[in-house]
């Protein structure tokens, strides 16, 4: 591990090279890595009048780098909608270990939907790391990212990580949170789920919903709320308009 300098100088000079969000991504996924951190999500928002991250969420840039069954679930059933980690991050700057975060939930008193995210993050071992807010960092954007810790790594072990290297942790994503903020991106809102990928591949080939769900075993209703999920993530108005931005960019 280099010095916590020039630890943070390699990492800016890559982000001021990245030319989109999803390379800034890399880079900021790579340098994770090394802490421990392997799982991440990221979301940002920019402000306009009477939105916040929390109201605007369906229009927020979000990134992430995990287990994809696990994403698969998070963003299949729109839990980001109800996350009290986003409403943390609207309302608070820096900071917060997961232990102290799951003290200050419990005590919000987690809804129903939270309940769920809770255990759902038990199943897939989702149990230790950081919350960042970037509220101030960008007086136009709010956003924030989770650093969850890799298996085998308990929160002990993270917040004695954060002790000593914190704030390069902090100064890091701090960067790449400016840096994406001055990028134009895709379009794409946040990631497909291999469901969503999966009924734009049959869509694309001719097949009607109705179709879809007989081939891979859903009712047609479901299959209507993949493509809606679907033209949300990419910020399509129509699925055929969905299709067409999803092959664009590699995602079918």
């Amino acid at each position: 591990m280099h010095c916590a300098e020039n630890t943070v100088a390699l990492v800016a000079q890559r982000l001021v090279r990245s030319t989109t969000p999803h390379a800034a991504w890399k880079v900021l996924g790579d340098a994770m890595a090394g802490y421990g951190f392997e799982n991440l999500l990221y979301g940002a928002h920019r402000k306009q009048s009477g939105t916040s991250l929390q109201k605007g969420i369906d229009l927020a840039v979000v990134l992430a780098k995990g287990d994809q069954a696990y994403l698969d679930e998070y963003f299949g059933n729109e839990y980001y909608k109800d996350s009290y980690s986003v409403l943390w991050s609207t309302q608070n700057t820096g900071s917060i270990t997961w232990d102290v975060f799951a003290r200050e939930r419990a005590m919000a008193g987690p809804t129903k939907r939270e309940l769920e995210l809770i255990h759902l993050n038990e199943r897939f071992g989702v149990n230790s790391g950081v919350l960042i807010s970037f509220k101030g960092i960008v007086h136009s954007h709010e956003g924030l990212i989770g650093l969850c810790a890799s298996p085998g790594m308990s929160q002990n072990d993270v917040n004695a990580l954060w002790r000593s290297k914190g704030t390069e942790i902090t100064t890091i994503n701090q960067l790449f949170h400016l840096r994406v903020c001055t990028l134009p991106h895709d379009g794409q809102c946040r990631p497909l789920t291999s469901r969503q990928r999966e009924v734009l591949r049959w869509y694309a080939d001719g097949k009607s919903a109705r179709d879809i769900g007989e081939i891979v075993g859903l009712s047609t209703v479901t299959v209507e709320k993949h493509f809606r999920l679907a033209r949300e993530a990419l910020n399509a108005t129509t699925t055929a308009a969905a299709v067409q931005k999803a092959l664009s960019l590699n995602q079918i």
